[in-house]
């Protein structure tokens, strides 16, 4: 029957999960971010040890994360960033990555 699950199908959670966390939404996710912004201000380096794990965790789901990454990442900065073709800026926590050698 349409629209119903086989008795071998499991259906499966929706949401995000980041680290060991499930967010039921990418707006909750994006609200913990929103949080982390607000706590830090533009400039500010994130000191915290649980908003630094959930920055390395979340950073760990981007496609390009091995490029990101580079050399490792030394902590994590609030810039005012404007991307993905949006007019307003936005403040988002960003990686600061360690130099190598």
């Amino acid at each position: 029957m349409p629209g119903h699950l086989r008795r071998t199908e499991i259906p499966m959670p929706r949401g995000i999960t980041i680290g060991a966390t499930h967010y039921p939404t990418k707006e909750a996710v994006r609200n913990v971010c929103r949080g982390i912004a607000q706590r830090y201000g533009i400039g500010g380096d994130v000191t915290d040890p649980i908003d630094d794990a959930f920055c390395r965790d979340l950073l760990e789901r981007h496609p390009e994360y091995d490029l990101k990454r580079g050399a490792g990442i030394a902590h994590f900065r609030v810039i005012a960033h404007t991307g993905h073709g949006r007019k307003k800026h936005r403040d988002r926590p960003r990686a600061a990555r360690r130099r190598s050698g």
